[in-house]
């Protein structure tokens, strides 16, 4: 979400996603066709809106916010492994204004353990989520989305203030302690929304969303530059990563690519998500994305792209159960796998589907397609597919761990990872 932030995986080349072999994925994204279900999960009382790699293996997640807040409604923090299975979690209960239990929870890796913010509120965890250090920024509830960085001396948060027909966001500063240290606002005259923040080259952050704006901010809160894109669709920006000083903006069916000078270099649009709403993006490990937004209240589309953004194959997924979803996240684990989280609309349950090469999707024919400003490359378009495969019964089972419920679903043999011969290395899946 992410999303939003380098999302660094310490599992790429691993052996294995989820318990799949890796000779039987692909070296790429781009190397293979659009990849199947190797597995979905569903979370009891964890409406996941972010996920980052845990120490040991596996995710660690962090809930979203809730619309209706209480203070019986805490941050939940869970570590599941590479499974998807529960292994270990946490509830923190906060002691902040009701804005900031409404806002939105980002979660990220540190060298020790986790950093977990929401609004405007930060806590510091070690690896066994045990608490270290929490923060506070009194005097601004943010309600919205929130972004969380580590850096060299402490971290940074950007959080988003929705109001009434205006938007702002503020950029807080802490120490390794939680001592709040500094804030810098954007917004307060013309709407801004935030949607990604990235660590940069010099020790600072880079923050910004859709309506594509951007902006440099030094490690004391120093402001060293702000642009904002022209001639961009306004949806452009709801996710963004950066290579060295080059940043690629995705959203809805757009993508940009920046230079280092923060100048369009390339723009792509693409045809299988020309109904999409928001969007999330990572970047892969042969220089590639993967680009997915909903296309449907329960369906995702995913874009596998080149490092200018053309697309390799185009996909869409159903997101199994009742009701409508959202859509937090998605990373690549290892060459040719990846992982999509996010979350029920109504409840607080969560979910998450594992993709791989192992598995060959049954086709429904359609095309992506891929423009540029200066010119459309014929070869651009891709064949798309969509998951019509059966789906075994979903058992619901307990985790081991109290209070956070899991389910878990495996497809069929039309498509899903039983196709190629793998089967379930332990017994949580039926």
């Amino acid at each position: 979400m992410n999303r939003r932030r380098v999302l660094e995986t310490a599992f790429v080349g691993a052996a294995s996603l989820l318990g799949v072999s890796r000779s039987a994925t692909a070296t790429s994204v781009c190397d293979s066709d659009a990849l199947g279900v190797a597995r979905r999960r569903t979370y009891d009382e964890l409406a996941v809106g972010s996920v980052a790699p845990a120490h040991g293996g596996g995710y660690v997640l962090v809930n979203r916010g809730d619309s209706h807040p209480s203070p019986e409604v805490p941050v939940r923090v869970a570590v599941v492994d590479e499974r998807g299975t529960v292994r270990q979690r946490r509830e923190i209960a906060l002691d902040v204004p009701e804005d900031a239990r409404r806002a939105n929870a980002d979660v990220i890796r540190t060298e020790g353990g986790y950093a977990v913010a929401t609004g405007s509120w930060f806590a510091r965890l070690d690896a066994d989520l045990s608490l270290e250090a929490t923060g506070f920024a009194s005097g601004y509830e943010p309600n919205g989305t929130t972004r969380l960085v580590e850096l060299a001396d402490g971290f940074t948060v950007a959080a988003e203030l929705d109001r009434p027909n205006h938007v702002s966001v503020r950029v807080l500063g802490f120490d390794g302690d939680g001592e709040f240290r500094w804030s810098r606002s954007y917004g307060e005259e013309n709407s801004k929304w935030l949607d990604f923040l990235l660590p940069d080259s010099d020790g600072g952050v880079v923050v910004g969303g859709r309506k594509p704006w951007l902006a440099g901010v030094a490690p004391d809160g120093t402001e060293r530059w702000q642009t904002t894109v022209a001639d961009a669709p306004p949806e452009v920006g709801y996710d963004a990563t950066r290579d060295d000083e080059e940043f690629v903006l995705f959203g809805g069916s757009n993508a940009l690519g920046l230079t280092e000078s923060r100048s369009v270099e390339w723009r792509r649009s693409y045809d299988s998500l020309a109904n999409a709403s928001g969007g999330v993006l990572a970047r892969t490990t042969d220089g590639g994305y993967l680009l997915a937004g909903l296309v449907a209240l329960d369906r995702i589309g995913v874009v596998a792209a080149d490092a200018e953004g053309r697309p390799c194959w185009s996909h869409e997924y159903e997101v199994v159960g009742d009701g409508a979803a959202y859509l937090a996240d998605v990373v690549e684990r290892a060459p040719g796998e990846s992982l999509v989280v996010g979350s029920r609309r109504k409840g607080q349950n969560g979910w998450s589907m594992a993709l791989s090469g192992a598995g060959t999707p049954t086709a429904r024919t359609s095309t992506a397609s891929s423009a540029t400003t200066e010119r459309r490359t014929a070869s651009t378009d891709a064949s798309e597919t969509r998951a019509t495969s059966t789906e075994a019964t979903e058992t619901q089972t307990s985790s081991t761990v109290p209070g956070f419920g899991v389910g878990a679903a495996l497809l069929g043999t039309a498509g899903g990872l039983l196709a190629r011969g793998a089967t379930p290395s332990d017994g949580d899946d039926r």
